[in-house]
């Protein structure tokens, strides 16, 4: 796998770029929490895209003031590179990532949030403190715009209200993934609450919201969580999420379903640029 690797220095953002040996002309840019991932890449690269894994650095998880303009400067790269399609995808903290910068960009077409909630967290950080691997930081956003911090929602909660993520804005395909037993937050919620917007707002987008009743907050393609996990995947999400341990057989659906709609979606889009 022909691999392409990007400093925030040199370069304007951090990753990994994974070329497509079929000559594929379109690119998906995942957004995996710590460090660029290549199972998510041979996911993407089974189903016919180039893909560029990204982070905020190097085995880094804390989000603090990250500039969606890093993602900007990636999506230019990926134009001038061969790449006429461009899509973006992600899970939880990355899920809400991936979806602000759709709103943001009008060249994605292609938007899977995954456990994405619909409004922009507190930032906070990871490492050890106190006994602590992960804390919020005062009067820090996860997400920055043009140097300045965006509203957020405190970890005490509030009503989230302007730092609502404005899904009308998104381009294309925009596909929603929840759970409803999500241990984490309330992914079913958020996805209620972002279609509703949708309902109430003009949009151009074509949307799917999927909300399932047991998935636990990875709400991943069982082969891409098959890639990582070879042997053991059941054994491992019990071990994890007790909706896991307690419908194995509802939450592994849920997962196939995922794999198979994301997976059609892909090859639909992919079409378009024919």
């Amino acid at each position: 796998m022909k691999k392409l690797f990007f400093e925030t220095e040199k370069d304007g953002f951090y990753g990994t770029y994974y070329e497509n040996s079929k000559d594929a002309d379109c690119a998906v840019i995942g957004l995996f929490g710590d460090d660029p991932n290549d199972y998510m890449a041979k996911w993407l690269h089974k189903n016919g895209v180039n893909a560029l894994c990204t982070s905020p650095g190097k085995k880094n998880y804390s989000h603090i003031n990250y500039p969606p303009e890093r993602i900007e400067i990636a999506i230019k790269w990926l134009k001038n590179n061969g790449n006429r399609g461009i899509g973006i995808m992600g899970m939880s903290t990355a899920g809400m990532d991936a979806i602000a910068a759709a709103s943001y960009f009008p060249d994605i077409t292609l938007t899977f949030g995954l456990t994405a909630s619909d409004f922009i967290w507190q930032g906070f950080e990871q490492g050890k403190k106190d006994g602590c691997r992960e804390w919020p930081v005062p009067g820090a956003s996860t997400l920055s715009w043009q140097g300045k911090p965006l509203p957020y929602m405190p970890f005490v909660y509030e009503h989230p209200e302007e730092e609502m993520i404005k899904v009308e804005n998104i381009k294309g395909r925009l596909f929603l993934v929840g759970a409803d037993d999500d241990s984490f937050w309330e992914a079913g919620k958020y996805i209620r609450r972002m279609d509703k917007r949708l309902q109430e707002r003009p949009h151009s987008c074509e949307y799917v919201p999927l909300v399932y009743e047991h998935g636990t907050h990875f709400v991943l393609q069982e082969s891409m969580l098959r890639m990582a996990l070879p042997i053991g995947l059941k054994f491992v999400m019990r071990f994890i999420f007790k909706a896991a341990k307690d419908y194995p057989d509802e939450c592994e659906a849920a997962r196939k379903d995922i794999d198979r709609r994301l997976s059609a979606a892909l090859k639909e889009w992919r079409e378009e640029f024919y």
